[in-house]
């Protein structure tokens, strides 16, 4: 008699936290919280736009279940991209918990 191997269980479903959306006021803030932990030959001014992509892809990244330390890798990537820039000690957490605070609260709780 032929047993049928066992079928495995889907992936859990992603967990969508609400979006917010940040005032102008927060989004400025926010960029110039980072300038700290950014070292550049040239001056970073991220648009607002490229805030809320990083935004959203931090959240999303959340949602569809990854790890706090690899959501922060991701965004750390993102600054690693743009030319003659270095991101310092402490700037991929500061990214991390800023674009949690102004996007999708809900994911705060993931933080540690």
């Amino acid at each position: 008699m032929v047993v049928p191997a066992p079928v495995p269980a889907p992936p859990p479903a992603p967990t969508t936290v609400p979006r917010r959306q940040p005032t102008s006021a927060e989004i400025d803030q926010a960029i110039a919280g980072l300038r700290p932990y950014v070292r550049s030959l040239l001056p970073i001014n991220p648009t607002h736009a490229q805030v809320a992509e990083l935004g959203d892809k931090i959240c999303t990244a959340f949602d569809e279940g990854q790890s706090a330390a690899q959501v922060k890798a991701t965004g750390a990537q993102l600054v690693k991209k743009v030319p003659f820039a270095t991101l310092l000690r402490g700037g991929d957490d500061y990214i991390l918990r800023t674009g949690v605070a102004l996007y999708c609260p809900g994911h705060a709780p993931r933080l540690g």
